[in-house]
């Protein structure tokens, strides 16, 4: 039976872009604080963790990416930390898979603000144009020229197992000769908002705080670092370093990626 599995790993955090992001444990200098207010519970200032994107000016132009939200310019940095050993020609066959819970969350908020505020004769064209989950596959392939198959998967505690299933069937099924799976999210004030009221946010507890950031792992044929077949018997047990993240909804990503390191 054709194998395929991990050949290269980075992630996105607090830390910055590095294949060990999450491989230290968190401290409470790690925590990041977002000003928030409402009519019901007034003024407060909520928990986060915040991913370090600094680096993205050492991969695309500024001038390139000066319209794109953080969702994008995150997904954006953690494909060119993958594509770093990819050969140009290697690129035409390369699939991408970006697996997200809440996607571009806030730009669809600003989006539906201009609709309210401005109207719909006045609605930003430049905002509708990141209301989709998938919209930051286009710049990828602008400025990377990445031309395989795409896909972007919103499947909340099974987003990891959706998107490594579409991934594998792309390898196995010769769709793509390369395929970057990568997860990332971004924490805006309205989603953390919602987070406070149905969560127990906690100082003292990482993983009931907020993770904002991802990470990648680039797939081929081939057992690699971690095969396929141990990939699926590793997720089955989440939860393996309740230290090193925070919440969030594909906990067996940043596990895995964890793991890598130690390899």
């Amino acid at each position: 039976m054709m194998e395929c599995g991990i050949y290269d790993f980075i992630g996105l955090s607090g830390r910055g872009l590095s294949k060990d992001a999450f491989s230290f444990e968190l401290k409470k200098e790690d925590i990041s604080f977002m000003d928030l207010s409402s009519s019901v519970k007034g003024k407060n200032k909520i928990p986060y963790f915040k991913a370090n994107i600094e680096s993205i000016k050492d991969y695309y132009s500024i001038k390139d990416i000066r319209r794109l939200d953080k969702y994008a310019r995150m997904f954006l940095l953690i494909c060119a930390g993958l594509l770093k050993n990819i050969k140009e020609e290697e690129k035409e066959n390369t699939g991408v898979v970006l697996g997200t819970s809440y996607g571009s969350f806030k730009t669809n908020c600003d989006f539906l603000d201009s609709i309210i505020f401005q109207g719909f004769e006045y609605a930003s064209p430049m905002l509708f144009t990141g209301t989709v989950h998938n919209s930051p596959l286009a710049p990828l392939g602008m400025f990377k020229g990445i031309k395989g198959p795409s896909y972007s998967i919103s499947n909340f505690e099974k987003t990891f197992e959706s998107a490594l299933y579409v991934s594998s069937t792309l390898l196995l099924k010769e769709m793509s000769s390369k395929v970057l799976m990568v997860f990332v999210d971004e924490i805006s004030p309205l989603l953390l908002y919602g987070f406070s009221n149905i969560l127990n946010i906690d100082e003292n507890n990482p993983k009931s705080i907020p993770q904002e950031g991802g990470c990648g792992f680039l797939l081929e044929k081939g057992e690699g670092i971690m095969g396929l077949e141990k990939i699926w018997g590793f997720i089955m047990e989440k939860g393996k370093y309740p230290k090193h993240y925070g919440f969030t909804y594909y906990p067996e990503a940043f596990d895995l990626l964890i793991y890598l390191n130690t390899l």
